[in-house]
């Protein structure tokens, strides 16, 4: 079995938006109270050198000053003390930081376990069957959350139920079937295939690296070679994202990326007199390309007026650079 994950976006009509809103916040209240108990317990060991445990206990924080804890269900509660348990267990085995506070606003989620949803299914009038997700539990019914499913899931274990920008949205895991194959098998099966072979296999999906290692100075490589690469890159991902609206945000991820490229120039041209010969070549004055004789300051040097001035877009469309916002407007021409 293979476990996979997807996020709906959630449309919570008011009364349930406030009910949800006062669960991430019990939830917060619990993993912040777990938080600094282990903070001053770790306080008192370093003065006493009394050792205490480390449970996931949590009732002792359900006072008179915090009444609205027990409208809360239990199950939050202890959703919330089990998330800060695993985050410290993960702290202990040396796999992430220790549990901090969190914050209001940053990061609001709730973990919803199957004790506090279900899915119904519900026949529509031209015979299909979709899901319906139904919260709450047997005291306290919050009834039907409306979500926009845009593909098939399976039934989860657990839910999460998440606010940014004041737009919700439920995510969880399920299991699919099909054997998932170890990082040996993973390594065997790729490593006896040729290099066409892995290019074919290849997704040109950014993940926040690829065009960081692509755009690396340290690399010599002709600039043809890395916008090539770049373009293989960015028409995988505005495959994947070209129903975003964000129009300004990809015109910045452009302007980002164009600096890049011009900081590798910058490497390349390692040599004070390399770089101003460069320069007078595409146009520049020789008294303006002063500004490059120091050895240093690659990414300084790459958002002068200068230097946008002389390596412009227009250079990079030469040399063949799509850019993200163009291969957006082609694919919106498309659809």
């Amino acid at each position: 079995m293979a476990s996979c994950g997807v996020k709906f976006s959630a449309y919570p009509n008011y009364e349930q938006a406030n009910v949800f809103s006062q669960w991430i916040g019990c939830a917060r209240v619990i993993y912040n109270c777990k938080v600094a108990e282990d903070n001053q317990n770790y306080k008192n060991f370093k003065s006493t050198g009394e050792k205490s445990s480390v449970n996931q206990a949590y009732s002792q924080f359900k006072t008179a000053e915090r009444e609205w804890l027990h409208q809360c269900p239990s199950q939050i509660l202890r959703n919330s003390s089990s998330n800060w348990y695993t985050a410290k267990q993960r702290f202990f085995r040396g796999l992430a930081q220790n549990p901090q506070i969190k914050k209001k606003g940053v990061k609001d989620t709730v973990l919803l376990t199957n004790e506090l949803f279900s899915f119904k299914d519900d026949i529509n009038h031209d015979g299909t069957i979709t899901k319906k997700l139904i919260i709450g539990t047997k005291t306290k019914k919050i009834g039907e959350l409306k979500f926009n499913a845009h593909r098939e899931f399976g039934i989860p274990q657990q839910i999460v139920l998440s606010k940014k920008n004041n737009k919700w949205f439920v995510s969880f895991c399920y299991e699919v079937e099909g054997n998932k194959k170890t990082e040996q098998e993973l390594l065997e099966e790729y490593s006896n295939l040729a290099e066409e072979s892995l290019k074919e296999l290849t997704v040109g999906i950014d993940r926040g690296i690829a065009i960081r290692q692509i755009t690396k100075g340290h690399r010599s490589q002709p600039l043809s070679e890395r916008i090539q690469q770049l373009n293989i890159y960015i028409r995988g991902w505005i495959g994947y994202f070209h129903l975003t609206k964000t129009e300004n945000l990809l015109k910045n991820l452009d302007s980002w990326i164009r600096h890049r490229l011009r900081m590798c120039l910058f490497k390349q041209w390692r040599k004070p007199k390399t770089r101003v010969r460069n320069m007078m070549k595409l146009g520049l004055s020789f008294e303006k390309c002063k500004a490059y004789m120091c050895s240093k300051r690659y990414w300084y040097k790459s958002q002068l007026l200068s230097t946008n001035y002389t390596i412009n877009n227009e250079f990079f469309i030469l040399n063949g650079y799509s850019g993200v916002h163009d291969n957006w407007i082609k694919f919106r021409n498309i659809i």
